[in-house]
């Protein structure tokens, strides 16, 4: 109840304050000052211009390829990143308890930590 009463406020100072001839970018920096949310502060602007104009704002939309490469991107990144993290941890492993039967030489497992952190 109480965020409908300080939405309803936000909207009725918002409708005074453009009655009068106030800009949206003059009207924003105050209400942030005040502690309000840009959320709140936008939502209060959208609601002001459909009730002045009618129709909804548009939503954007075509950035979907966009999108999908750059989660493509990320996933594969930290896929990249957890399977040298799980043979990093396997080379530490086989370095504190070394295999009695297959020795290999520490220079190899520098070599192999090295690349692995790369």
């Amino acid at each position: 109840m109480e965020q409908t009463n300080r939405s309803e406020t936000l909207q009725a100072f918002l409708e005074a304050a453009k009655a009068k001839g106030a800009s949206d970018d003059s009207l924003t920096g105050p209400l942030r000052d005040q502690g309000w949310a840009g959320k709140d502060i936008y939502g209060a602007f959208r609601r002001y211009y459909v009730a002045l104009t009618g129709p909804c704002v548009p939503v954007r939309a075509g950035e979907a390829a966009r999108d999908a490469f750059l989660c493509l991107l990320t996933f594969s990144t930290l896929a990249l990143w957890t399977i040298a993290l799980g043979s990093l941890m396997f080379t530490f492993i086989d370095r504190w308890f070394p295999d009695a039967v297959t020795r290999q030489p520490f220079l190899s497992t520098r070599q192999t930590i090295a690349n692995e952190m790369a």
